[in-house]
């Protein structure tokens, strides 16, 4: 069977961190640009769809070429809504029953680009999983986090920080959120983009670069250069 794949990208109004934040200016295109052009020019996605509430967000997708079928509803567009909704929103319409695999591209990873989404794809496909995710390893050891309670440091591991030097310590890994792929069926099936057997892509930090909050967004702004 051949192998047929569509990628959502969430962007819905609104935003806590960062006002209107899908269609920020970073560089000198709208921070969603950057994710539908990297989709657009993927070797192996088959159409790219944005996943909107927003009728000014649907407008600057379609010029930059991305499709929007429909508007998402606003049951499953607030703050507390998961990017799993929205993505079985546009799975579960018949228009789209051809396509046997979904990627998912948040908006707000600018710098994961065209060709981190084929490698990702290639891997996916020749390790014959069902299920993808990319992942950034840790600046920071893990055994080096606490909690704090009455100014105190709790739940800590003094051992390691004492005993170990940084270099020395296993490296970790964080889910970065740029890259989600999913083989639909299971994806129905289960309702969540990671499972058991769940394989990783592994990302550099600078393109694991996920904006959030203003500062984040500066940080962006200051390698907006390196964006393609």
């Amino acid at each position: 069977m051949k192998k047929l794949f569509l990628s959502v990208i969430p962007a819905r109004k609104g935003s806590k961190g960062i006002k209107n934040k899908n269609i920020v200016k970073l560089g000198n295109k709208e921070l969603i640009y950057w994710t539908i052009n990297s989709s657009i020019k993927s070797k192996f996605i088959n159409k790219t769809i944005v996943s909107t509430n927003s009728k000014k967000i649907a407008s600057i997708s379609k010029k930059y070429k991305a499709e929007v079928p429909f508007l998402r509803p606003e049951n499953i567009s607030n703050d507390n809504s998961p990017s799993i909704e929205a993505v079985l929103n546009i799975i579960n319409n018949e228009n789209f029953k051809m396509f046997t695999h979904v990627v998912l591209l948040q908006p707000t990873s600018p710098f994961r680009n065209y060709f981190h989404i084929d490698e990702a794809i290639k891997k996916i496909i020749k390790v014959k999983a069902d299920s993808l995710v990319s992942v950034v390893s840790s600046d920071k050891p893990l055994e080096w986090s606490f909690q704090i309670k009455n100014d105190k440091i709790i739940n800590s591991d003094l051992k390691n920080f004492n005993s170990k030097r940084r270099q020395d310590l296993k490296a970790k890994y964080f889910f970065n959120g740029a890259i989600y792929v999913n083989n639909i069926e299971k994806l129905k099936k289960y309702k969540k983009f990671i499972f058991k057997d769940t394989i990783v892509y592994e990302m550099d930090q600078m393109s694991s670069i996920d904006i959030d909050t203003a500062f984040d967004l500066e940080i962006a702004k200051n390698f907006s250069y390196k964006l393609i």
